[in-house]
């Protein structure tokens, strides 16, 4: 019983690689497909993931209407030391003041008159809001209340006023936390997210076609033969593993050797290629014991793929739509991990996503041979 087991599923086996070689160009540019889109949205969402901030000179003119001959806090508060953006500017009269102003099409100035027995401080913008904007005002605001609350103390303590601000550099001096050293946190760029997650959400329709062999009456013939149903389902699995393990490591080898250039732990990574081949084959077997029909096939394989792309992440990061909890159960959110702590240097597998990836091959591929088990062969 053995040997009939073992010589029908090499045969079918056999079959089964004779579909993909006679399939290699269009699984060729699908491989090429999905490396071309990761490639494309990794460029395209790259200043989006990196953060990269450039800054914009600003000219700031200030003006001081009051006349005082030492430098005012404005001054001071705004040296280029704190904000490398600013471009000093002091105008020693209202015309300098207007000109400097007029002749330029992204500025700010800053008037500073005597009113009432108060000092105030105008602020003039010229051109279109920027950050380099919001940064300065929020800074200004942020002095003048430190001013402010400066000239109270000397108004309330009066001659004490000097001493408890002396103890008051004091304390402010302490170290009041303490910093521990740690290492610093990497996360992926926009290239490594979509060359990964891409691949992992689309992988899902590499497949040696049980199913129109199904609707070609294929496996009827073969059952009729004397191969068993189990025969048949478990021996289309094992294609469909080689299938994938095959791509995926082609696939990972050029991602990570050529575009990407990071050394990842051998060990960890084969067993992610693993992990991955299993669930597509899984899925694949799903496919096939539950579908008798392409149409069928089609329509279902659609609506996983894009419940996987966009519940799992495959175009944006999900903590970004705080959909992190759905995607724990999308298979691709859970292989992307795999590969994102290989990437980020990770010692090894994630024991708990190992867990749940084994769990729902499981659920996918005995569900699969049940209903294919107890269905008709066609």
């Amino acid at each position: 019983m053995f040997d009939s087991v073992w010589k029908a599923t090499g045969a079918i086996f056999s079959k089964d690689f004779k579909v993909i070689k006679s399939q290699g160009f269009s699984t060729l540019l699908l491989f090429l497909f999905l490396l071309a889109l990761g490639l494309l949205y990794g460029l395209m969402y790259q200043n989006v993931f990196d953060q990269n901030i450039h800054w914009t000179p600003l000219p700031v003119f200030i003006f001081d209407e009051t006349g005082s001959s030492e430098p005012g806090f404005a001054e001071d508060l705004l040296s280029p030391d704190r904000f490398p953006f600013i471009e000093l500017h002091k105008a020693f009269s209202s015309l300098d003041f207007e000109e400097g102003l007029a002749n330029q099409k992204n500025a700010v100035g800053l008037l500073i008159k005597e009113e009432e027995g108060q000092t105030k401080i105008y602020w003039r913008s010229v051109g279109e809001k920027s950050i380099e904007k919001n940064i300065l005002f929020q800074a200004i605001e942020k002095g003048v209340e430190e001013a402010l609350w400066h000239t109270r103390t000397y108004a309330i303590l009066g001659p004490r006023a000097a001493d408890f601000m002396t103890e008051w550099e004091i304390l402010a001096a302490r170290p009041l936390i303490r910093e521990v050293p740690r290492e610093d946190i990497r996360v992926l760029s926009s290239l490594e997210y979509y060359l990964i997650s891409l691949f992992t959400g689309f992988c899902i329709l590499f497949t040696t076609e049980f199913v129109r062999d199904r609707e070609q009456r294929l496996i009827a013939r073969s059952f009729t033969a004397g191969i068993r149903k189990s025969t048949l389902y478990w021996s289309n699995f094992l294609s469909n593993f080689v299938l994938v393990f095959a791509v995926a490591l082609v696939y990972f080898t050029i991602v990570f050797g050529i575009f990407l250039r990071i050394p990842v732990p051998l060990g960890p990574f084969f067993g992610a290629v693993i992990v991955q081949a299993m669930v597509v084959s899984a899925f694949q077997s799903l496919l096939g014991g539950v579908c008798k029909n392409r149409k069928v096939e089609l329509v279902i394989s659609l609506l996983a793929l894009f419940t996987m792309l966009y519940l799992g992440g495959a175009f944006f990061p999900v903590e970004v739509m705080a959909l992190e909890r759905i995607a724990e159960f999308m298979p691709n959110f859970q292989l992307f991990k795999l590969y994102e702590g290989l990437v980020l240097g990770h010692p090894g597998l994630d024991a708990t996503r190992l867990g749940i990836l084994f769990a729902q091959s499981a659920v996918m591929a005995l569900v699969g041979w049940f209903v294919f088990k107890k269905s008709e062969v066609l």
